[in-house]
């Protein structure tokens, strides 16, 4: 019994001393600071179009946005989302802020002129502690600042206000037959977008997308409530800008999220592969993830930099390269949704939920987890953004066609190749080669895509929204939604 005591003992004690070793080992990794990465901000600048001060957009609309600061009236509080798309004759907000942008013409002026330059010219600046107030989040410490999630992007908020002025004043100007102001606001919008672009980051990348969105919804409405305001060669030179624009520009660059994370990863990790996250790290990221986790559903996954177990807790959360092949894998399911088109961005929703929610897989990925942005969301908003730009430009088509000839075409052939390309597909339509759908009548005519049963439904609305805002979610997994209403999405005309 004394023998058996005595080895208890000392497999208690060997257990002991290799626990001890272990936690020493978590902890040296736990409390070795990360090393200070390199400035990715600065990098991303270095890399940015250079250009002289006088070629540079960036200042014009700069000016513009102050000047609007100070002429605008005040808007409705609170803000509903879509005020500034509704923002149209007949909308009780329209004249009043229709006159206080006719005030701002010179200023107008400059920033049309500005978006033919060759770069928006801005620079990304890291977020001060007066910025971080600003957003709510003073709790960020100094070193994220520097991060490119934490970005202040100076330009971003002048141009996409300067785009929303210049889409109201173009409809202004539509009521008040001016088709030279008209086209010019609409071109200066389309050219800003492509400026706005100049910054190779996500969120660029979602405002132009947007912008393009709502700039072919204008050309819509204009094109049903003044049919003749452009002339034909107003009108060809407005479809090659949108179909420029459309083709290269509403795009999301996927790839620039990646430098986000890594180096999101960098500066709360301890140095090497397997790096572990450090204290540091935690006390960096607990205010972010507590922001992407208000009900606190993951947060256990960060623990208490200062509790005596959190080195060993800390080991719950993946190493630096797995944090990082993680992501990767997820980029590519993103990027094959993306190539595939509508219906592939549809079944990716499902991929999407199941990688980045299935298997408690966010107490093992809590960084990243947390700083994932809405991408498959966002992969939506840049499908449905081409197929609204691929249906006004074959409106555009059409009335250039009933310019030269006095009528409508009797179908789209007989539009291609002088008006058109090439006729746009229907991926809501599964048949092989299917297009986007024309019917044209005595006087005007319909273009839309099939609804969520993948069926032609002759240009039937929905029962309530007569254009879905959400097109490409309409669809099941890419297949046709298993309730779907015998309706179709109509682009044009457009609802009232």
């Amino acid at each position: 019994m004394h023998r058996n005591t005595r080895l208890v003992l000392a497999a208690l004690a060997a257990a002991l001393i290799a626990f001890a070793i272990y936690y020493a080992i978590a902890a040296r990794a736990y409390f070795t600071a990360p090393p200070a990465p390199p400035d990715p901000i600065a990098a991303l600048n270095a890399a940015l179009p250079q250009a002289p001060e006088p070629d540079r957009a960036a200042p014009a609309y700069a000016a513009l946005h102050e000047a609007w600061q100070a002429a605008r009236p005040e808007p409705p509080d609170p803000l509903p989302y879509d005020w500034w798309n509704d923002l149209r004759p007949g909308h009780p907000d329209f004249e009043p802020v229709a006159a206080a942008i006719r005030t701002l013409e010179p200023r107008l002026a400059e920033a049309r002129e500005a978006s033919t330059r060759p770069v928006l010219g801005d620079r990304l600046e890291p977020a001060t502690a007066e910025r971080r107030r600003e957003w709510g989040r003073p709790e960020l410490d100094e070193a994220m600042t520097h991060a490119l999630i934490n970005a202040h992007i100076p330009a971003l908020t002048h141009t996409s206000v300067t785009i929303r002025l210049l889409l109201v004043d173009a409809q202004h100007a539509a009521a008040n037959d001016d088709p030279a102001r008209f086209a010019a606001d609409l071109h200066a919008a389309l050219g800003a977008a492509r400026q706005i672009r100049d910054i190779p980051l996500f969120i660029n990348d979602i405002i132009a997308i947007r912008a393009v969105a709502s700039t072919a919804a204008v050309i819509r409405r204009t094109l049903t409530d003044h049919p003749d305001l452009l002339d034909a060669p107003a009108l060809t030179a407005l479809q090659d800008d949108l179909a420029d624009t459309a083709r290269n520009h509403a795009v999301l660059r996927i790839d620039s999220e990646r430098t986000n994370i890594a180096d999101l990863i960098d500066r709360s990790f301890s140095p090497g592969p397997r790096g572990r996250i450090t204290a540091a790290g935690i006390e960096r990221l607990k205010p972010m993830v507590q922001f992407g986790d208000p009900d606190r559903t993951m947060f256990p996954a960060i623990p208490n930099p200062r509790s005596p177990l959190a080195p060993l807790q800390a080991r719950r959360v993946s190493h630096r390269a797995g944090q990082l092949d993680w992501y990767d894998t997820y980029l590519t399911l993103v990027q094959a949704a993306q190539a595939g088109g509508p219906t592939s961005v549809a079944s990716f929703t499902g991929q999407e939920g199941t990688y980045l929610y299935g298997d408690r897989i966010e107490y093992r990925y809590a960084p990243i987890w947390s700083m994932v942005p809405a991408i498959g969301s966002m992969l939506y908003t840049e499908q449905h953004t081409r197929l609204e730009a691929e249906a006004t430009i074959t409106a555009l088509a059409v009335e250039r066609y009933r310019r030269d000839h006095a009528r409508l075409p009797d179908t789209l052939d007989q539009l291609v190749p002088a008006y058109l390309a090439a006729i746009p597909a229907d991926p809501y339509d599964l048949t092989p080669g299917a297009r986007i759908k024309y019917r044209p009548t005595a006087d005007t005519f319909t273009i839309y895509y099939n609804g969520a049963n993948a069926k032609d439904n002759n240009a039937t609305p929905p029962p309530h929204d007569p254009q879905d805002p959400n097109a490409a979610r309409r669809f099941h997994t890419g297949q046709p939604h298993p309730n779907a209403p015998e309706a179709d999405w109509i682009l044009y005309p457009p609802p009232n």
